[in-house]
């Protein structure tokens, strides 16, 4: 389930590592694998867990990066 969140007037549309995963097209630990290449910036909540925003993962999947946005895949 996408969570919608409220910051400074705009709101952006947040997901888990699970919901990002599918989202994308991809395990999670590619997420991970990202995240430590420097690809994505997710944020953590208080107790450590990464959430990522769609806008994050849409840029991703349109610079060809992610299996959802290689034709036929």
């Amino acid at each position: 389930m996408t969570r919608s969140v409220i910051r400074q007037g705009f709101q952006e549309d947040i997901m888990t590592i699970s919901e990002a995963a599918r989202f994308v097209g991809v395990l999670p630990l590619t997420l991970r694998n990202w995240e430590k290449k420097g690809m994505l910036r997710p944020f953590r909540t208080l107790g450590g867990h990464r959430r990522f925003r769609k806008s994050d993962l849409e840029r991703i999947t349109n610079a060809g990066c992610a299996p959802s946005a290689i034709p036929g895949a």
